[in-house]
C-alpha cells in the first residue's frame, strides 16, 4: 500500500495502507510482538518522511501501547 500511495498520492491509499498497518499491529502484539513494532516504526517512519506530523505521533503511540 505504502508504494502504491507513493505512485498515486491519493489519499486513500495513504488512509487504507494507515488503517491496515493499524490493525496490524494491534492484532499482531500478542503473537509476533516484534514485527508488530517494526512495522509499527516503519508506518511512523513513512508518516514522518511525509511530514504527516498527527499520523506520525499516532503510528508511534499504536507502538508505546502495543507494549
Amino acid at each position: 500500500m505504502r508504494d502504491l500511495y507513493d505512485a498515486s498520492r491519493d489519499p486513500a491509499h495513504r488512509k487504507q495502507r494507515s488503517g491496515l498497518t493499524s490493525e496490524l499491529v494491534a492484532a499482531a502484539s500478542h503473537v509476533a510482538f516484534e514485527q508488530a513494532l517494526d512495522e509499527q516504526r516503519r508506518w511512523g517512519e513513512w508518516a514522518l518522511d511525509r511530514k504527516a506530523w498527527k499520523e506520525a505521533g499516532e503510528a508511534y503511540d499504536l507502538g508505546l501501547m502495543a507494549n
